[in-house]
């Protein structure tokens, strides 16, 4: 009887297929899916970290470069004023120049005058005469003391509130 007994009782299974089909679909699905979320993160992560040092860098390029075109702008600007004065300084120089030349031509043609002239010294008076000019006495004014005129006056262009440069005419001794 023993031996009938075995085969009688069959053994149930423990769980059905349809538990041991759901149990396999979610671990062939799981894992699959752990492993992309775990790469997605990780990739994710060396994403911001690259995204942050592509930032920085192009932050750096920029500075550096706005670094260089206010070097560059100061440059043209120091250029360009150097150039601006010098022609001031030019032109200065050339009316001096000429005024000086215009004074020694003067002098020339009363030395002409006078080459035509007998030596008679009431002749050469008269001459000196009718070439006497003002001779201007200088002075030396105070440096960086506003005049009195300057401080009375009005002016109707705002932008001379900021920067007023009104000189009043020298006021010189003559002889």
């Amino acid at each position: 009887m023993k031996g009938n007994e075995g085969k009688g009782k069959q053994k149930s299974p423990l769980w059905g297929i349809f538990p041991k089909l759901l149990i396999l679909f979610l671990l062939l699905s799981i894992i699959p899916l752990m492993a992309l979320g775990y790469m997605a993160n990780k990739n994710m992560a060396q994403t911001g970290q690259d995204s942050t040092a592509i930032a920085m860098r192009m932050g750096e390029e920029n500075l550096k470069a706005a670094r260089e075109t206010g070097h560059l702008a100061i440059e043209d600007s120091v250029h360009a004023l150097d150039e601006k004065s010098t022609q001031a300084i030019e032109l200065r120089t050339v009316e001096l120049a000429m005024r000086i030349a215009d004074f020694l031509y003067e002098r020339d043609n009363h030395i002409k005058v006078l080459a035509t002239f007998r030596p008679d010294p009431e002749k050469y008076r008269l001459v000196a005469l009718s070439s006497v000019r003002d001779v201007i006495v200088p002075r030396n004014p105070p440096r960086g003391a506003p005049s009195d005129d300057s401080l009375g006056l009005l002016w109707s262009n705002p932008a001379n509130r900021v920067s007023w440069r009104h000189r009043p005419p020298d006021d010189f001794s003559r002889i």
